[in-house]
């Protein structure tokens, strides 16, 4: 028995650069930068001081008007996946008991959720108190104090904010999602991941519809210090943050904290057609492999991305010469970009990793974790529908060493036709998913 064909229906992004799928696009295409001076806490004694902070963003907006104390429980993380989500059903046209509880229109036991999230943040403020409770007349943190008068500091549902799962969660109590769901945690290709297994709950016919995607936040103080503890961020631009990241630039020192989501409609295609729904892209097939010796594997490794990316095109059954455009990672660290650059060389073969169009758009965003893989997907079904690639945001100096074709200028062509994403963690897993423009 065949798999069914699984197509891109709906997307909602929070960004940065904008909300939603129409501001990001034009952010995109006028290489806005959302990097600024962090605002959202005291910043003084970090290095690194700029990131890609979302303003403006209001989540009740997106909320249904009966769900909307629960939102009391939810971290940032999982209120813009809320949102995003509700984007995406909205575009895909989709009628859920989330857009009208009384008249949905999809069978809930065939509608599907797979989330990519990071590790959540806990709020410092609202646990301080709780850990000033516990400290002893030495002003050490004592258990035994922890569990007489500390933990009565936190409401009981306190720990609900800050699991990942609850991002699957959310978005399944609130569209009626019953259909199989799953919540990955891999850090930076958590979305590639994600969709992936989307990807094959549609095709194997386990659900009609999927809502895939990712968010996360690495707008916080514990996330900012995980990242400086292993030498990711550049600390060097605080004076200058619209210029502090610079994936594959000769000028980049490291990459800074970023926040998003970027979620999904996956569907079967005849059930896409059979609603007369609009059609972005289809996904042809995802892969995923781990290569490194330890935890923090610093850089990647060329090996294991490198063999993402081919085994994804043969799950696609795609040649590398097929390939219009590849959105890659692209950190802005030294050494993470040029490993990156030899592997998408080695994925591709020499000739093709090093004249195919590149676009990476972290230099305007920041790393969003467990979120890139969702940007960058909405980046590439963009590009597809709008038949044009965006020059990259901050890399007027493309790095010779890197000896990769970075878009330019915006260009307008016959049509992108196949994109590939590749991502990375630094614990040596990869990842990467091929979309096309859709054809019947």
């Amino acid at each position: 028995m065949s798999q069914r064909r699984v197509v891109i229906t709906g997307l909602g992004v929070v960004s940065s650069i904008g909300l939603g799928r129409q501001e990001f696009w034009e952010g995109l295409c006028s290489q806005r930068v959302g990097l600024r001076k962090i605002d959202a806490f005291d910043m003084s004694e970090f290095a690194c001081q700029v990131g890609g902070q979302i303003n403006g963003f209001k989540l009740n907006q997106y909320i249904p008007r009966s769900y909307r104390k629960a939102a009391k429980l939810m971290a940032r993380d999982i209120g813009m996946a809320v949102a995003a989500a509700d984007m995406a059903v909205r575009d895909a046209g989709l009628v859920t008991k989330g857009i009208d509880p009384e008249n949905p229109k999809v069978d809930p036991a065939r509608l599907g959720t797979d989330l990519g999230a990071g590790l959540i943040d806990i709020d410092l403020d609202e646990l301080g108190a709780a850990v000033e409770q516990s400290l002893d007349q030495e002003n050490k943190f004592s258990y035994d104090l922890w569990g007489k008068r500390g933990m009565a500091q936190l409401t009981p549902l306190w720990l609900l904010k800050f699991l990942p799962n609850m991002l699957a969660c959310h978005i399944g109590i609130i569209h009626d999602a019953q259909g199989p769901s799953n919540s990955v945690l891999c850090g930076d290709i958590s979305t590639h991941q994600a969709a992936g297994e989307a990807y094959h709950t549609v095709a194997s016919g386990a659900a009609d519809v999927s809502i895939t995607g990712g968010a996360h936040c690495k707008i916080a103080p514990l996330g900012i210090l995980r990242m400086e503890l292993i030498g990711q961020l550049n600390t060097t631009s605080n004076d200058r943050p619209e210029e502090a990241c610079k994936p594959f630039d000769v000028g980049r020192a490291g990459c800074v904290p970023g926040e998003g989501a970027g979620i999904f409609i996956l569907e079967d295609l005849q059930y896409a057609l059979d609603r007369g729904a609009k059609i972005y892209a289809e996904l042809l097939g995802s892969a995923a492999t781990r290569e490194g010796k330890n935890p923090h594997q610093v850089p990647p490794s060329v090996e294991g991305l490198g063999r993402a990316i081919r085994e994804a095109l043969e799950v696609a059954k795609v040649r590398p010469q097929e390939v219009s455009l590849v959105i890659p990672h692209g950190l802005g660290g030294v050494e993470y970009d040029l490993a990156e650059a030899q592997a998408i060389k080695l994925g591709l073969g020499e000739d093709k990793g090093s004249t195919v169009p590149i676009l990476p758009i972290q230099g305007g965003l920041g790393n969003c974790g467990a979120a890139s893989g969702g940007l960058d997907l909405a980046a590439a079904v963009l590009a597809i529908k709008h038949a044009k690639i965006p020059a990259a945001t901050n890399c007027r100096q493309p790095c010779p060493k890197c000896g990769l074709n970075i878009a330019q200028a915006d260009t307008s062509t016959d049509g992108v036709n196949i994109a590939l994403l590749a991502g990375y963690t630094t614990g040596g897993q990869s990842a990467a998913l091929v979309i096309k423009r859709f054809a019947k």
